[in-house]
């Protein structure tokens, strides 16, 4: 794998990061609202465990139901991870140290 091919791949998921963002708003920074009682945090690692399970499904070999490649699941669970690592980054360092969100996650 190359620089370049690193690259790419990065601009491709800073781009549908973007669109998405400009779709969805600003959600991942508040409460879901059919659920406000959890964190924009824990939302945002209850939908990437999401994507973590049907990469694992379609890694078994389950087929593909909506039009969504493990590619493309990938570059979601990615997204999540930056939208993550970006919540992490507007709370003070003695916030985030300790906190997952408010899941009781093994990882």
């Amino acid at each position: 794998m190359t620089d370049a091919q690193i690259i790419a791949e990065c601009d491709r998921l800073k781009e549908l990061l973007l669109a998405k963002h400009a779709n969805y708003g600003r959600t991942a920074e508040t409460a879901p609202c059919l659920v406000p009682g959890i964190s924009p945090g824990a939302a945002v690692l209850v939908r990437a465990s999401d994507k973590v399970a049907r990469i694992a499904a379609l890694s078994a070999g389950e087929p593909d139901k909506v039009g969504e490649s493990v590619e493309d699941t990938v570059r979601d669970l990615a997204g999540y991870c930056i939208l993550w690592l970006a919540l992490l980054r507007g709370r003070t360092e003695e916030t985030a140290k300790d906190d997952n969100g408010g899941l009781k996650c093994p990882i």
